[in-house]
């Protein structure tokens, strides 16, 4: 969303400025105020419902570039966030290690958060199952079981189990 291009209006201008912020009017009047344009949050939240057909074209024409934009930034925070909690794991380890952490259960509960959702993650990122659903019935198991010698069933058991 090139902002140096002199054939676009001011309007334009101003609402390409909505569409880059997401349609924050006070974070696009920073922004414009940046480049040298003076308008107010006022004015652009009024111009955006003046010209909405146009901010919707706009903000639709460049939806990939913003969603690019997003996306990007999104991985940035969780590099951020991991390291911090990186360090927090650090600083529980040493509290731990000095005897010094006053409440060893919800530290230990903190981090099986951390692992549990970690995993999570992971296994979502590299596409393999995040959860495993059984279809097969009760006695359906039980008779797989019996078939790996697993467990012995007496026939009359095997009756009394709900189909």
């Amino acid at each position: 969303m090139s902002d140096e291009n002199p054939a676009i209006d001011e309007d334009t201008r101003k609402l390409l400025a909505l569409v880059a912020c997401g349609g924050d009017a006070s974070a696009a009047e920073q922004s414009l105020k940046a480049q040298g344009v003076v308008v107010t949050a006022r004015e652009l939240h009024d111009l955006m419902s003046a010209r909405r057909k146009e901010y919707d074209h706009l903000r639709d024409q460049f939806a990939p570039q913003v969603e690019e934009e997003i996306v990007r930034q999104l991985r940035e925070r969780a590099l951020r966030a991991t390291n911090l909690i990186d360090k927090a794991i650090t600083l529980a380890e040493k509290r731990i290690d000095e005897g010094r952490d006053t409440d060893p259960g919800r530290t230990a509960a903190s981090m099986s958060k951390v692992v549990a959702t970690n995993i999570e993650k992971v296994l979502a990122l590299t596409g393999r199952p995040t959860q495993i659903t059984e279809t097969r019935s009760a006695l359906q198991i039980v008779r797989g079981l019996a078939a790996q010698g697993v467990i012995e069933l007496e026939p009359s058991a095997v009756q009394e189990l709900p189909a």
